[in-house]
């Protein structure tokens, strides 16, 4: 059981919450975001056990395992720098940094640690792919036989 640990408590986030709560072997039992009484209700929405308002406080706790981090964007470096210091795996949500210089600390940062750094791509769960998926599947757009996507 891997244990989680959620930074930043906003819309994006309440679709991580929901998600990693259905993923087998995954449980989230912190989040964490400057605003607590932001975080205190997305844990009670959530049914997460630990509310933290400072990072470094999640990072030394020994709480979790990893931490997916759904903060604003021009924070991604610093925080995952730090989670990877404290030997934390680590999700990013897009875009990984702000600029290439950060994520370039962000890949030396996970090439000194034991860790997993990744970023996800929610997109897969948009509703314009649902629908694409649900018109494939009822015929009416005939055999496919291929498809592209792009994402700019």
């Amino acid at each position: 059981m891997i244990k989680l640990g959620i930074i930043g408590t906003g819309s994006m986030a309440g679709e991580q919450g929901k998600n990693f709560k259905a993923t087998y072997g995954c449980k989230v039992v912190a989040c964490c975001d400057i605003d607590k009484q932001k975080a205190i209700d997305f844990a009670r929405k959530h049914e997460i056990k630990h509310v933290i308002d400072d990072t470094d406080t999640l990072f030394s706790s020994g709480l979790v395992d990893a931490v997916s981090i759904v903060a604003p964007d021009n924070t991604h470096a610093d925080l995952a720098i730090k989670a990877l210091k404290h030997n934390l795996h680590v999700l990013s949500e897009k875009p990984l940094a702000a600029n290439p210089s950060d994520a370039h600390k962000m890949v030396e940062a996970v090439s000194k640690a034991n860790t997993i750094n990744m970023v996800n791509l929610s997109y897969r769960n948009a509703p314009a792919i649902h629908k694409a998926k649900q018109l494939i599947d009822t015929g009416k757009l005939g055999q496919i036989r291929h498809f592209e996507a792009l994402y700019f």
